[in-house]
């Protein structure tokens, strides 16, 4: 197998090329790297090496996986690829909070679009591996399955729209494909974070107290995941021939923690390293429903602060889907994988992701001091 992977450099990427080059019936991986006029296209491989070769031992096998990495230069709207790609995982998305749905749709529906176009011109083909997410259940409740949706949902925001309709533009290609939605992954299992995104700024805003309310209800399912778990599973998809369209979904499932209880674990994170939790001066936010959150939002607004203004944006993209409790169905995915999916405790990932986000804070901190 040949491999083309998109979103090498993303948030979950330099995983996905870690666990591919892990597969001995890979023999090659080819990322397509965006035109950078600050960074030579040598320097960014020889970045993604480094940061895949945190997951390997350094042993003589794993100096030769790295060296079956190689790279393209181009966006999702490239004319070729290497001979011999047999199969393309696509990971990159426009994922900007004040991305405008003509931006979303251009990459994250067109931008997959071409790319199945371009997969049916190969001539060694095999399958098209679309990394989705989550979020495409917009504001339904209750048990998500493993499948498509006719019709679309209400969303909450253009992200969740655009995504839903890049599924629907895969399942209507005509090509073998796999959908891999994922959940919230918050990071590496070791705690680090290669490229932080929303939730790690709604966890940096709740350490420096500038959260009071989170919407939701105390038994709101929060299902977070692990780079490593996500990249494993998507690896396992690639090795895997399908026929037609096949979804799956990586997720914690009924293990995930609720909202109460994952609060109640940070802020004691918190409680331990920062003095002004410690003294109690900041107090744990308040989880509150609809109405409430509706009047907060209306009071932010008409206050006209603008960095409170800049946080509701966010919060409102990354925590309002809190108001509709669910729980993502997996047993495809388990059925994929070959028994219960390789999910890391909830806790022990919290933990860790927490500890490196603090401590970057304050290195950064006293940097500037």
């Amino acid at each position: 197998m040949q491999v083309l992977v998109t979103g090498a450099t993303g948030a979950v990427g330099p995983a996905i090329v870690a666990e591919l080059l892990r597969c001995a019936q890979v023999e090659r991986v080819v990322v397509l790297l965006r035109p950078d006029l600050q960074t030579s296209n040598g320097d960014r491989l020889s970045g993604l090496r480094l940061r895949v070769g945190n997951d390997f031992a350094d042993s003589p096998a794993d100096v030769a996986a790295r060296d079956r990495l190689e790279s393209i230069v181009g966006d999702v709207r490239l004319k070729s690829v290497p001979r011999g790609i047999s199969h393309i995982v696509h990971a990159a998305a426009v994922t900007r909070l004040q991305a405008t749905l003509e931006e979303l749709r251009e990459t994250n529906v067109e931008g997959t679009r071409h790319l199945l176009q371009l997969a049916q011109s190969l001539p060694d083909f095999r399958q098209f591996v679309q990394v989705s997410t989550h979020c495409v259940a917009g504001q339904t409740t209750g048990a998500v399955p493993e499948a498509l949706r006719d019709e679309p949902p209400e969303f909450v925001n253009r992200y969740e729209r655009s995504k839903w309709e890049a599924e629907r533009v895969v399942a209507t290609a005509g090509v073998p494909a796999r959908i891999v939605r994922l959940t919230t992954c918050l990071g590496d299992e070791s705690g680090g974070v290669h490229r932080a995104g929303g939730v790690h700024l709604a966890l940096d805003w709740l350490h420096r107290g500038l959260i009071p309310l989170l919407p939701g209800t105390p038994e709101t399912p929060v299902d977070l995941i692990s780079n490593q778990a996500a990249a494993r599973v998507i690896a396992k998809a690639v090795g895997t021939p399908v026929s037609g369209i096949d979804v799956c979904q990586v997720a914690a499932g009924a293990a995930a923690p609720r909202l109460r209880e994952l609060l109640d674990f940070v802020v004691e994170i918190f409680r331990r390293r920062s003095g002004p939790w410690r003294r109690g001066q900041i107090s744990q936010p308040s989880i509150v429903g609809s109405v409430t959150f509706d009047e907060f939002r209306r009071s932010v607004r008409s206050s006209r602060d603008a960095l409170f203004l800049q946080i509701l944006d966010a919060v409102d993209t990354l925590l309002t889907p809190l108001l509709y409790p669910r729980t993502y169905e997996t047993t495809r995915a388990e059925t994929l994988w070959g028994g219960p999916l390789p999910i890391v405790d909830w806790r022990q990932l919290v933990s860790k992701v927490l500890e490196h986000r603090i401590a970057k804070t304050t290195n950064e901190i006293a940097a500037h001091a």
